[in-house]
């Protein structure tokens, strides 16, 4: 279940990096949190790119918990990491959900948040003088 996430910013420069974080709650999305897995590392369970599905928009295709990490039923997690905007300006979505890999897809998707990612403007110019 998608609890919250942290997106500090709406509008990067193109490379610019910027930490966010993803919370998700070992649940369905009915808040049932009973008898489900736990969640770790070496089970393959990792939060991963959509909007679209796999994509490598961020520099990240997968955010992996750390090892020795245990998410039990009905606990949350916050995922910490850090993306890095693309080189070319556009609007990109920022998006994810839990994957088991080469298993499934689960749970719900984070809140859609599309991104501005802007050339830098020139800084304003200031104490002008005029010579003549």
């Amino acid at each position: 279940k998608f609890i919250s996430q942290s997106v500090p910013k709406t509008t990067l420069a193109p490379g610019e990096t910027m930490n966010v974080s993803v919370t998700m709650r070992n649940c369905r999305p009915n808040n049932d949190c009973t008898g489900l897995t736990t969640w770790t590392n070496t089970a393959n369970y990792r939060l991963g790119s959509q909007n679209p599905q796999d994509n490598n928009t961020w520099g990240l295709l997968r955010v992996f918990l750390p090892a020795g990490t245990s998410i039990s039923p009905g606990s949350q997690y916050t995922f910490p990491f850090t993306v890095t905007a693309p080189l070319t300006t556009g609007t990109y979505n920022f998006q994810w959900r839990m994957v088991q890999e080469i298993v499934e897809w689960f749970g719900d998707y984070s809140a859609n948040v599309s991104i501005a990612v802007q050339a830098n403007p020139r800084p304003a110019v200031t104490n002008v003088t005029a010579y003549r």
